[in-house]
């Protein structure tokens, strides 16, 4: 008989991982953001509204859940230090990535733009594109989640 682990965080409400993943996803938003504005010239606006924006979704991430959450989780045991170390792997993968682009002297290949580059686009369009996608998406997704019943 196998013996079902039970995240205590998630037994009744699984309103604090979204909180978690909320604050999370609004803070990375804000990276992409200051990455996709840096070296363009609206680079001070993209930072102000970076800013408001990721003030705003982290007030929803500590405000929780629109409506009352009636679903449980089972969740495997160890399961935080699991994400942790992925998220880790992550944030190593990418300050390798810049690293390796900044060295080799090719820093419009830190953001994954290659499609953006192959139309003939240059290192800030590139940079902005797929930064400000990049943001756009994380922030959409971090609303989603806190604000989800």
């Amino acid at each position: 008989m196998t013996v079902e682990h039970v995240d205590a965080s998630c037994v009744g409400p699984t309103r604090a991982p979204r909180r978690r993943g909320g604050l999370v996803l609004a803070v990375f938003g804000l990276v992409w953001a200051l990455a996709g504005g840096s070296g363009t010239s609206f680079a001070t606006p993209v930072t102000v509204v970076a800013l408001a924006v990721t003030i705003a979704a982290a007030e929803r991430a500590f405000r929780g859940t629109a409506g009352p959450v009636t679903r449980t989780v089972r969740l495997p045991e160890k399961r935080n230090r699991g994400v942790g170390l992925v998220d880790a792997a992550g944030l190593v993968a990418v300050f390798a990535v810049i690293a390796a682009s900044n060295t080799s002297g090719r820093p419009e290949l830190i953001p994954v733009g290659l499609a953006v580059l192959a139309a003939g686009a240059g290192a800030e369009t590139v940079r902005a594109v797929v930064g400000l996608g990049a943001a756009l998406v994380l922030w959409g997704t971090s609303f989603h989640v806190t604000l989800r019943g």
